[in-house]
């Protein structure tokens, strides 16, 4: 009972992560002209 409440607390974490604060930092990287990181994908 404990680790799956423990589990589902980091999961809501891991998903903020992924979905909000990693493509705010790429976007913020791409706006200062920050160069090209293996591995972050092709933009139009």
């Amino acid at each position: 009972d404990l680790a799956k409440t423990m589990m589902a607390s980091l999961y809501t974490e891991i998903r903020t992560i992924a979905n909000t604060t990693i493509p705010q930092l790429e976007k913020e990287l791409q706006r200062m002209g920050a160069p090209y990181i293996m591995g972050q994908g092709i933009e139009d």
